[in-house]
């Protein structure tokens, strides 16, 4: 599982068991601007994500992005 963000405190027990393997790629972004923007951030957060998936990450038969 690739995701922007991964809060181990707050995140299904498969996510911190080690049952799925979760890398975090995006988060280079912040998650807010001057307290504000908090969805325009994480638009860009999961873009870069995304670019990082399909460039770097290697071929699945299925992408879901949420």
């Amino acid at each position: 599982m690739y995701t922007p963000h991964h809060d181990r405190t707050h995140a299904f027990k498969a996510t911190i068991d080690g049952t799925l393997d979760v890398e975090v790629h995006g988060s280079i972004w912040p998650a807010k601007i001057f307290g504000r923007f908090f969805a325009l951030c994480a638009i860009i957060r999961i873009v870069l994500c995304t670019l990082w998936v399909c460039l770097f990450a290697g071929k699945y038969d299925v992408y879901v992005i949420d």
